[in-house]
C-alpha cells in the first residue's frame, strides 16, 4: 500500500507540473501505479468479505449511500445474530483498512461523469455550486472532480478519523430484539468504537451515521 501511495504521488505530481506535464513522463508513472495497484490487490484475499460474512449469516439488502449530512450503512439480518452485526461494525469503525481505495475512487468518479452526462445532472452541480457560494454544499455530496482525482488515502484516512468517531455514530436496531439482553452486547462491542476528537462545528452536529439492522 505504501507503494501504491507514492507512485500515486508521483503521478499527481507530474500531472500538475505547470505550464504542463510531461506526456513522456506520464505513460511510465501510470503503469507503476497499475503495477503498484496490482501487487495491493494480491493481499485481498477475498474480496467483499465483509458482505459474504452478511449473507452467510441470513443477512439481505447489504446497502450504503452519503448524503450532505450522513452516510447510512443499512441490512437486515435475522435477529439472532444482532451479536455478530455489532461486531461487524465496531470493526469498521474502529480497524478501517482503505486497500481498495484507488480502485473505489475510481468507480467515483465514473459515478460523477455519469451524472455531468446528464443535462439535470449537469443542471444541478452547476446550481448548487452557485447556490452555496461559501458553504460545504457547492461541492455536491462527493465533491468536485479536481477533488476526487487529487484525494490521497492518507487524506481520506484523515477525513474518516475526524468523522466517523463514535462521538458522530447513531446506532439504530428495529425487529425482534429484546433491550435488556441488546444492550449489554451493543455497549461491549459498539461501546469499544473511539469517540475521535470533537472538532465537528455546532452547526453541523445533525452528521450521523446511521447502523440499521432489522
Amino acid at each position: 500500500m505504501k507503494r501504491e501511495d507514492a507512485a500515486f504521488l508521483a503521478l499527481r505530481a507530474e500531472r500538475l507540473q505547470r505550464p504542463k506535464p510531461d506526456e513522456a513522463k506520464i505513460k511510465p508513472l501510470e503503469e507503476a501505479l497499475k503495477k503498484a495497484q496490482g501487487d495491493a490487490r494480491k493481499y485481498v484475499i477475498v474480496p467483499g468479505e465483509f458482505g459474504e460474512i452478511v449473507e452467510r449469516a441470513g443477512g439481505k439488502d447489504l446497502n450504503a449511500f452519503t448524503n450532505f449530512d450522513e452516510t447510512v450503512y443499512l441490512y437486515s439480518l435475522p435477529s439472532n445474530r444482532l451479536e455478530l452485526w455489532a461486531t461487524l461494525e465496531a470493526d469498521r469503525f474502529t480497524n478501517p483498512v482503505l486497500r481498495e481505495f484507488y480502485k473505489e475512487k475510481d468507480v467515483v468518479m465514473e459515478e460523477r461523469r455519469m451524472r455531468e452526462s446528464q443535462p439535470t445532472g449537469r443542471l444541478f452541480t452547476d446550481f448548487m455550486a452557485t447556490a452555496y457560494q461559501a458553504s460545504m454544499y457547492r461541492a455536491g455530496v462527493i465533491g468536485f472532480m479536481s477533488d476526487l482525482q487529487g484525494i490521497t488515502r492518507a487524506q481520506a484516512e484523515a477525513w474518516f478519523a475526524k468523522y466517523y468517531g463514535g462521538r458522530n455514530l447513531t446506532a439504530v436496531v428495529v425487529g425482534d430484539v429484546d433491550p435488556a439482553t441488546a444492550m449489554p452486547i451493543l455497549e461491549r462491542t459498539l461501546g469499544s468504537i473511539p469517540a475521535g476528537r470533537s472538532r465537528v462545528p455546532s452547526s453541523r452536529r445533525s452528521r450521523r451515521n446511521v447502523l440499521r439492522s432489522a
